[in-house]
């Protein structure tokens, strides 16, 4: 990762560019001591964390956090041990303390690292447009696309798809829901559905099409937040 480090005490500067040095994590680091500067260098190269100062002179942190990308991952640096309690209206993904102890810096960027993980394992997810299962002794592709829900009949799963074809085969919903988009959600112990087929959902079922799907108690909330649902 490239990261800029934003901080006019030079001590802090030299401490935070040589931990993250010691970090395999990070291979480059940039250096400015106020928030114009700052401005200035993320809008003239690509980082992808930045190290940011909550006292900084001609604007503050918050005042330089306001103007950066909201995708860029920024970890507050302070001396205010009562930061924590403000932290979450910062919208940050971390905050450390002065003086800093690399344990807890490595700490923050680890975080940073496996959440970006995570996030690009899912974008990678979602891209996935179809999928090889075994249908008897045959191999068959499906776009997933195509597939409007899937039901567990015992040890087998039965694909449910827009043409009205079944298929079925010897799978765990389990290994599926490691496996299927982000479109496909777990809404009942036998079923899981892809979400762009959804017509209507009711209190304890869902419609696609004339069918009518069972929704768990359990598997509500994950559904519901799966949706881009307008309050």
């Amino acid at each position: 990762m490239h990261c800029l480090i934003v901080d006019d005490d030079p001590l802090i500067c030299d401490l935070l560019e040589h931990f993250a040095e010691e970090t395999s994590y990070i291979s480059s680091a940039v250096i400015v001591n106020d928030g114009i500067q700052a401005i200035k260098m993320v809008n003239e190269k690509p980082f992808d964390l930045v190290f940011l100062d909550l006292e900084l002179p001609k604007m503050t942190g918050q005042e330089v956090l306001e103007q950066l990308p909201k995708d860029l991952p920024v970890i507050m640096i302070t001396s205010r041990k009562d930061f924590a309690l403000d932290s979450y209206n910062y919208h940050v993904k971390d905050y450390l303390l002065k003086p800093v102890k690399f344990a807890r810096f490595y700490q923050a960027v680890k975080k940073v690292v496996d959440e970006k993980s995570v996030r690009e394992g899912n974008q990678e997810k979602s891209q996935q447009e179809e999928i090889f299962i075994k249908d008897g002794h045959d191999i068959v592709k499906i776009n997933t696309g195509e597939i409007k829900f899937i039901e567990s009949e015992s040890n087998y799963v039965k694909f449910h798809l827009e043409s009205g074809r079944k298929i079925m085969s010897l799978l765990s919903m389990k290994k599926l829901e490691d496996a299927m988009p982000d479109s496909f959600v777990r809404i009942h112990r036998s079923f899981m559905i892809n979400t762009h087929w959804i017509d209507k959902i009711e209190t304890t079922a869902v419609l696609i099409g004339e069918r009518s799907i069972p929704i768990s108690a359990s598997y509500r909330d994950g559904l519901i937040n799966k949706l881009n649902l307008l309050n």
